[in-house]
């Protein structure tokens, strides 16, 4: 029989998947370590229907995660829309490298031009653009001065908004607050059911995201331990 906390960060790790939110601009990121990366060149024939110049925006010196979307059968950048809780674009690359990192998340920083894709994404505030990508650096997250948290208990779950497993853990000795742990290592066998009971260990640093709900702090997280209750 569930205690009462239990179901209460059950409901809780169900309402944040629901609503969600979107990556900032952090100053965790640590820009000592970018390396600058540029996409590979696209053929004349590969981008001139999609980037006429009437249609064609550049943007530049953007933040976002590196990803790849399967879905899309595409690599892509998700990045959060500055003053908004939960707006994303995300940019599906015309030129990508064959260099790109396999952690299935990368934090980076880019520019180049965007057109409007006509892809409707299925989460509510993503506006999907084809991307011809001119830079990219790579950011990396300050691990050496990370808190470690140990034999935490909580629930698993895949968050879509994230592009990331996470792990909402309920805060002792308070009523409603919620830590949501973003993993950044995480396992490919982890379980299919959406919301799985843990107990866990590892290390976290903060990751500059403001949740919609209020109580909840996001961190970055690598795990160490992940046992099932």
């Amino acid at each position: 029989m569930k205690t009462k906390k239990q179901l209460f960060l059950l409901i809780i790790a169900s309402i944040m998947i629901a609503t969600g939110g979107c990556n900032k601009k952090t100053e965790e990121l640590d820009d000592s370590s970018d390396i600058e990366q540029a996409g590979s060149k696209a053929t004349q024939d590969e981008t001139t229907f999609f980037f006429d110049p009437e249609n064609t925006e550049k943007v530049t010196d953007l933040v976002g995660v590196l990803s790849y979307y399967p879905e899309y059968d595409s690599w892509g950048i998700a990045s959060h829309i500055e003053g908004t809780i939960d707006s994303v674009d995300l940019y599906l690359i015309v030129n990508p490298s064959e260099d790109y990192p396999q952690e299935s998340r990368t934090r980076v920083e880019f520019s180049g031009d965007r057109v409007p894709s006509g892809i409707t994404s299925p989460l509510a505030g993503v506006t999907i653009y084809y991307f011809k990508i001119s830079s990219l650096k790579y950011k990396s997250l300050d691990f050496e001065n990370a808190e470690t948290v140990t034999d935490r208990l909580g629930v698993l779950s895949y968050y879509p908004e994230y592009n990331s497993w996470g792990i909402s853990s309920y805060i002792e000795g308070t009523i409603d607050s919620v830590d949501l742990y973003l993993i950044v290592n995480p396992s490919e066998d982890y379980p299919k059911e959406s919301l799985t009971q843990v107990e866990f260990s590892g290390d976290r640093v903060p990751s500059g995201i403001a949740h919609p709900i209020a109580g909840v702090t996001v961190y970055y997280f690598k795990i160490s331990s992940l046992t099932y209750k």
